[in-house]
């Protein structure tokens, strides 16, 4: 599983983390958000996802929530 976090405006970059397992899309997600926020001075508004269960737990909603990360589903196949 690959997890890719894109459009870093500040310097045009991508991140890609190589997962053997789901449940580590959360923890690696707020490494992502820590080091973004930091590098950028920006914060994350969005989320865009596709419908598997990796941000789908109810501590991933919670974090979601209280950070004020909107979600936005896909339609399978299209990110």
């Amino acid at each position: 599983m690959v997890l890719l976090l894109q459009h870093l405006p500040v310097k045009k970059k991508n991140m890609v983390y190589f997962l053997l397992e789901k449940s580590k899309a959360f923890y690696h997600f707020r490494c992502f958000k820590t080091i973004f926020e930091k590098e950028s001075r920006l914060l994350v508004k969005c989320l865009r996802k596709n419908r598997a269960g990796e941000f789908n737990s109810l501590e991933f909603n919670e974090f979601c929530r209280l950070s004020g990360i909107k979600r936005q589903l896909t339609i399978a196949y299209t990110l």
